[in-house]
């Protein structure tokens, strides 16, 4: 028979063991919830509010200080954009509300940002991105997978004789001094890099364009096109030859896309 003491003893002893072993696991599950399979901790939210913006005004801002995020008339989608640092066109399966729907939000950070660590630029793009990450799965429940896919676009290329393209001169080599005016059938830029021209070229026709052209200079471009909405595409593609030494040829190319699993629209405060 074992005494009251030995009894005590074997049980404070068993206490303490199952103590320490539910600590351990829930240890253990913190730090499975708080990553993301990088490394870096999960942020987590004191309170999130949220409201539907009807103001009608097309001003949008998503703002991350030292323990609060605030969106501002921001629709759904574009907050998908940014979390996920993608294009409107590379997100698939979206409800019809993902664009049309606006909100307000603040946020309070559990676990916010040092002011030391605002200041430091090394890493906070995607500390921001992965807050924005945290608070669309918990309050849209939002959950998506990545798919590469085949996709046509547009690759603005040199033609067969070289381009007709005037480098800028050394006194236009500062970034500051670029100038680029963009007109319905007319682009007149100075200092101007290639891939800020295909950028241009794939607003005006809505379809995307990669810069495959291998020039790295900057450029004083000056060149129109004229045509009937629906000739637009071959008159551009003709004074891009005709005017710059460029051509836009058809290529197929992989690219990423984030497919929308699950979204809701969420509970306002």
């Amino acid at each position: 028979m074992l005494s009251r003491s030995t009894m005590a003893a074997a049980f404070s002893t068993l206490f303490l063991f199952l103590c320490f072993f539910f600590s351990a696991g829930l240890t253990r599950c913190r730090a499975q919830s708080e990553t993301d399979g990088s490394g870096v901790s999960a942020p987590s939210f004191k309170s999130i509010a949220i409201k539907t913006d009807n103001s009608g005004i097309r001003s949008e801002t998503i703002k991350m200080e030292p323990g609060q995020l605030t969106v501002t008339n921001e629709t759904l989608g574009m907050l998908i954009q940014a979390a996920y640092k993608l294009d409107k066109n590379q997100i698939s399966g979206a409800p019809t509300w993902l664009n049309a729907r606006r909100y307000d939000i603040v946020a309070s950070l559990d676990n916010p940002r040092s002011e030391e660590a605002q200041m430091n630029g090394a890493l906070e793009p995607e500390t921001d991105r992965q807050s924005l990450r945290a608070l669309l799965s918990d309050r849209f429940k939002l959950s998506v997978h990545r798919e590469t896919r085949l996709v046509p676009v547009f690759a603005l290329v040199v033609i067969e004789g070289g381009p007709k393209l005037q480098e800028s001169a050394p006194i236009y080599a500062d970034s500051d001094l670029r100038v680029i005016n963009v007109e319905q059938d007319r682009i007149v830029g100075r200092q101007v890099p290639i891939r800020t021209l295909a950028r241009i070229l794939s607003e005006q026709l809505g379809r995307p364009i990669l810069d495959a052209t291998g020039l790295r200079g900057h450029y004083d471009v000056s060149f129109e096109w004229r045509a009937e909405s629906n000739s637009r595409m071959a008159a551009l593609s003709s004074a891009l030859q005709d005017q710059l030494g460029l051509k836009l040829e058809l290529r197929q190319v992989p690219q990423e896309f984030l497919v929308i699993d699950h979204v809701e629209a969420p509970a306002e405060d």
